[in-house]
This record gives C-alpha cells, structure tokens and sequence, in this order.
C-alpha cells in the first residue's frame, strides 16, 4: 500500500484513477473489417480529462466472451506495429481478443522530450498520462459484451512494459502481466539527450524495489524484444487466460516459461 500511494502521488493522477468509474468514456468506431480468423476493429477512445486516443481491436471470430490482452507499444511504435510485431495474429488465433492502444507522443526524439518536461514541470508527467489510458482501456474492454472482464491482461513492450508494470502495481485487478522490460525512471536517448516519458526523477531511488516486489497475478517476464518467440509467449498468456487457465494466482517467478457508444 505505502508503495502504490507513492507511485500515485508521484505521477499525480489519483484524482484520475479515484474517478475512473465516474467519467464518462465514450468511443467511437473509425472502421471495421473482417479477416480470416478476426475480426479488426479501429477505436478512438474519448476521455473527458485527457482527451482522445486511438486503439485496434482485435476479436476472434468464436464465440465469447474471450479473455483480452491490452497491448502497449514502445517508443516508435504504434498501435498496428505492436500487432505485427508481438504475435498479434497468433495470439487472437489462440481465442483470446487483443486490443493494442496508440499512446500518445511517444516516439521518442525533441516532441516528447519536450511535452515530458513540460509535464514534470506541471507537477505531472506524460508516462501517468499512459498509465491512465492502459485503465481507460480496461474500463472500456469491461464494457463490452464479447469480453471477458475478469480476463483482462497487459502486455507490453520497452517502455510500453514499464507502463503495464506500474498499472499493476496500482491496481493488481488484471489477469496477467507480460513484460519485456524493467526501467530506472531515468531514459534518456543516448544521441542526442532527449528525455523519454518514463523519465521520473523523483522515482529512481525506488525502481529496485519495484524490480523485486512479486505481484499476486501470474507475470511473464521475456528478455527485451520477446527473443523467446512466439511460442513461448502464447504458452505464457494460453496457460493464463485460457479455459482452466491459472489467470489471478500470485507471481512466483519469472515467465520464461463512425459509430458511436458509452463504456459504462
């Protein structure tokens, strides 16, 4: 408790995330298509707090409700990239639904060197900003009848990964947590010196503890860039969120192993 209260008021969104169920999340459905094993949905997700941001869903063509990880990319990457770089038609072909969120100026380089210092000089930071939005995505996934709710999974990668991780430790409701990578708060392109958002000095002295602190929800942790391949990250979120699966038993180890709408 005393560590998550420290991360909320270092990120200074607890007003956000007491809120969370009280605001009204809208969406909106850009295009959808079918292919030949799901179907591909584009969102835009509108918060009144923080405004919009894209995400892509997709559903397998079974029968629900399925179980859902919620991908978030790293710096660079957007919602379509995590999709084709992280198993995205795999994962949906093994039944569980995957929705990988757009987070917002987080391509690294002088914009969001930029938007990140403004924020920490606010008394905020753009990296809540993204912790906010995987909850924002949860509540809408909640929402919605093909889906699971008590099945909801965050997957990340490089700075999508310190997001999720911090989301769990927040908030320890997920079914699982797939990681490829652990951050010291201080990110800093080695080029040119821009910042990146997770860059938090106020939480350095406390990533050692966050590195060793075991959640009580089954966590894959996978060398940077998921080297391990895609079988061994579908053995990891299949033995988690699939029929019988372990999905909300404590950690213990490593895991090598233009329509519109409400979200209620």
């Amino acid at each position: 408790p005393v560590l998550r209260q420290t991360l909320i008021d270092e990120l200074n969104i607890g007003f956000l995330i007491d809120g969370l169920e009280q605001t009204e999340l809208r969406y909106r459905v850009l295009r959808e298509q079918i292919r030949s094993t799901y179907i591909e949905v584009d969102l835009l997700l509108e918060d009144p707090w923080v405004g919009s941001f894209g995400a892509l869903l997709l559903l397998p063509l079974s029968d629900g409700p399925h179980p859902v990880v919620i991908g978030l990319p790293g710096h660079g990457d957007y919602a379509a990239s995590f999709v084709d770089k992280h198993f995205g038609d795999a994962i949906v072909g093994s039944g569980i639904a995957l929705l990988a969120v757009d987070l917002r100026v987080d391509s690294g380089g002088p914009w969001e060197d930029r938007l990140a210092r403004r924020f920490l000089g606010a008394g905020f930071s753009l990296f809540g900003l993204h912790v906010y939005e995987a909850f924002l995505a949860r509540r809408f996934l909640r929402s919605q009848p093909e889906i699971d709710p008590s099945r909801v999974a965050l997957m990340g990668h490089s700075g999508g990964s310190m997001v999720a991780d911090v989301a769990t430790h927040l908030d320890p409701d997920w079914a699982a947590l797939t990681t490829d990578f652990v951050s010291t708060f201080f990110e800093v392109q080695d080029d040119n010196g821009y910042i990146l958002c997770e860059t938090l000095p106020s939480l350095y002295s406390i990533h050692p503890q966050l590195e060793k602190l075991a959640l009580p929800l089954p966590v894959g942790r996978f060398d940077y860039g998921y080297p391990e391949g895609q079988a061994a990250v579908l053995d990891f979120l299949v033995g988690v969120l699939g029929p019988g699966g372990r999905a909300r038993r404590a950690e213990g180890g490593t895991g090598d192993p233009e329509q519109a709408g409400d979200a209620a």
